[in-house]
């Protein structure tokens, strides 16, 4: 009680214009955080996976890759890509940017895992170096037009 017999009152707190906007930059901050997180997770899984190494390997010991792009050849970021790992079994399909002494390029895989082995069926070089895309493996004779694989 005030000393003159009123009950106290209740103050409650204000949530002035900057207060809210610093509460809302927190947040977002936080939502990106999470996101960066998930995509370096993404990142590394990716690259964790036979698929990935063994895809790498094989375009850079590949004659007519280093041909085309120059020698050495170096991986750079993943452009897109997707990779579901159950158990043993698994599908990755990703986008790589790749650099060479001379070109650049974009090297498309796609790979299946069942029972705990990879098959890496389509792996296509694309170059503006070159006149037409160089298919280091198709497999399973996919039509590949361009930036995508029509794969039935």
């Amino acid at each position: 009680m005030a000393v003159d017999g009123t009950p106290p009152k209740k103050i409650k707190p204000k949530l002035s214009g900057l207060k809210i906007l610093l509460i809302a930059m927190l947040v977002i901050a936080a939502a990106g955080f999470g996101v960066s997180k998930l995509v370096v997770s993404f990142d590394k899984i990716m690259r964790g996976t036979f698929a990935y190494s063994e895809s790498v390997r094989l375009l850079a010991e590949n004659r007519a890759a280093k041909a085309i792009l120059g020698s050495p050849i170096e991986v750079g970021d993943i452009l897109e890509g997707s990779v579901n790992l159950e158990n043993m079994d698994g599908v990755a399909r990703y986008t790589l940017a790749v650099k060479g002494s001379k070109c650049e390029g974009v090297y498309y895989v796609r790979a299946d895992k069942h029972m705990g082995t990879w098959d890496i069926y389509l792996m296509v070089l694309q170059s503006d170096c070159a006149n037409a895309p160089l298919i280091i493996r198709n497999s399973r004779n996919i039509l590949f037009l361009g930036e995508s694989a029509q794969e039935s």
